[in-house]
């Protein structure tokens, strides 16, 4: 992250997600095989992992005390678990 820097990461994240329901759409309207469907939600999920799903750990971690830290993460954790899971 540091090397790449985080704009350029973020910026990544966003396109390759984008494309990613983009494809997703297009194969679940049948214009092109299914399994194009599967590799764009693996797709979407990678892109999300390297720029978009650490941003609320690295905003904490910047905005407030060491001492305070650990707290925050579980709260941001406990917040994001159901969010991820309601659909299921």
């Amino acid at each position: 992250m540091d090397k790449t820097g985080r704009k350029t990461l973020i910026l990544c994240s966003s396109a390759g997600m984008f494309l990613s329901c983009i494809v997703v759409v297009v194969a679940l309207l049948g214009l092109v095989n299914n399994m194009f469907a599967v590799l764009a939600v693996n797709a979407f999920v990678f892109f999300f992992e390297i720029g978009l799903g650490p941003i609320p750990w690295l905003i904490v971690a910047e905005m407030f005390d060491g001492k305070f830290l650990l707290l925050l993460n579980a709260l941001i954790y406990v917040n994001m678990v159901p969010f991820k899971f309601r659909f299921y």
